[in-house]
């Protein structure tokens, strides 16, 4: 029969193992289940944003303060976690994109909430990061003559479109095959050539879209087609952004995944958008 001594040392053999074993499973899993409660002691959150675009962020020269969109949001989703809470600001440039990401693993920060930045990322690493629902989506559109009829994809057959970029035209042929405006079999988009395109519409590629819409302003072509962010800095009396908006890219919060400050955001950012508070922030910010 097993003494009493021996049996303790074995419930304490096995307790040891069982402590181990779960500190091993705690160290390959990414959760950090008090990333939230963190967040209220020090009634911080510790927020990379980028004033690479003043649209979304700048900073004042009379306060010193960054201001404008992404600021605004970030203040909001502060209050949102607690009435002391505030966001604390850290400026990286766009370029700086692997800066940013490196600070959010290190745990240095809890969020990136930069377009900007976002548009650096070719990919993220979903494994690690998590990015909340969007707050900011920035569709292809397209600027023609204020005094013009084009308001939808049919006016445009016939048309000579302008483009910087040679993906931009490859999404338009496949969103006038998806709306029945023209008939192409097999259409592959990674093999399109824009100036060779003789389908419904053509094409004029140039290096920026000042020079395109300079093509515009002479008439030379019908449409300039580009990203809203872009192309809605030319609105004015002369030129409008025409109806039909298609295949927006789409901006959330990136934070560490598996942690209660990512279940925050994502529902925070929805509720934003279903009270109008997001709209609200993007017409106060001229988006």
């Amino acid at each position: 029969m097993m003494s009493v001594k021996r049996l303790i040392s074995l419930a304490l053999t096995v307790i040891l193992s069982a402590v181990i074993v779960v500190q091993i499973v705690y160290a390959h899993n990414p959760r950090q289940s008090s990333t939230f409660e963190q967040i209220i002691q020090t009634g911080l959150i510790r927020t990379v944003i980028s004033t690479s675009e003043s649209q979304f962020c700048s900073k004042s020269s009379v306060t010193g303060d960054y201001v404008g969109f992404e600021p605004a949001l970030s203040v909001l989703l502060a209050k949102e976690a607690g009435a002391d809470v505030e966001a604390d600001f850290i400026n990286v440039s766009a370029d700086d994109i692997d800066e940013a990401l490196t600070l959010l693993k290190d745990q240095k920060i809890d969020m990136i909430v930069s377009v900007s930045v976002q548009k650096k990322l070719a990919s993220i690493d979903t494994e690690r990061f998590s990015v909340s629902k969007a707050y900011y989506e920035d569709p292809l559109v397209l600027l023609v003559h204020a005094n013009s009829n084009m308001d939808y994809f049919p006016s445009l057959l016939g048309k000579t479109i302008g483009i910087e970029n040679r993906d931009y035209g490859a999404k338009l042929i496949k969103r006038l095959i998806e709306t029945a405006c023209i008939d192409v079999n097999d259409f592959n988009e990674s093999n399109f050539k824009p100036l060779n395109w003789r389908n419904g519409v053509r094409f004029n590629q140039k290096d920026s879209v000042s020079e395109l819409v300079e093509l515009l302003k002479n008439r030379k072509i019908s449409a300039v087609l580009g990203r809203r962010s872009v192309l809605k800095d030319f609105i004015d009396e002369d030129y409008k952004i025409m109806g039909e908006l298609f295949y927006p890219l789409e901006y959330g919060v990136i934070s560490l995944k598996h942690t209660d400050f990512t279940h925050f955001l994502d529902k925070t950012i929805r509720h934003f958008a279903d009270d109008g508070t997001l709209d609200k922030l993007l017409k106060d910010n001229h988006l």
